[in-house]
């Protein structure tokens, strides 16, 4: 997929997923996220990825599909200091707005879902 706008590996995977999740509704947004030391509540988080998991499964994001959630974000970092949630696009706006997650726009979501589909 190409998209000059959007480096989808650095920082734009919300992107993507909200892409997918739209040509998808059935599939769940989900989020690799952790705590830093020190951190002082829940909402003291910072988020690795965000990528999709289908009802079979298997998880996409923007490198392509794995087999499973523990193969794309490696089962072996999934511990107490970093989980997987599930999210929606009112999360994903909420980490927009602060800051969290790089801004974009419905025709960045658009920009995508054409080229998810025609690439």
């Amino acid at each position: 997929m190409n998209n000059a706008t959007h480096n989808y590996m650095a920082g734009h995977c919300h992107v993507m997923a909200i892409a997918l999740n739209t040509l998808h509704p059935e599939w769940q947004m989900r989020a690799h996220v952790g705590w830093d030391e020190g951190a002082e509540d829940d909402d003291d988080y910072r988020v690795d990825h965000i990528y999709v998991v289908a009802p079979d499964g298997a998880a996409y994001d923007c490198r392509g599909c794995f087999v499973s959630e523990a193969a794309l974000v490696g089962d072996h970092l999934i511990d107490f200091e970093t989980q997987c949630v599930d999210l929606n696009l009112a999360d994903i706006q909420r980490l927009v707005q602060r800051g969290e997650l790089r801004p974009f726009t419905r025709q960045d979501v658009d920009t995508t879902i054409n080229g998810v589909i025609y690439d």
